[in-house]
């Protein structure tokens, strides 16, 4: 996330506080077909998690 900060902002690390846990979830409408797009941020969103 430190490379979306705009200029001006400093990124400092943050020692000795709980440790972080993020979700990232895609929800979509089980009836109907996954499209392209959706396909490929499924795919991502996996391939970021195994990283």
């Amino acid at each position: 996330m430190a490379a979306a900060a705009p200029p001006g902002v400093r990124v400092l690390p943050v020692r000795g506080g709980p440790q972080e846990v993020r979700r990232l979830l895609l929800a979509r409408l089980p009836d109907r077909p996954q499209s392209g797009p959706v396909r490929q941020v499924a795919a991502a969103l996996r391939e970021a998690t195994i990283k």
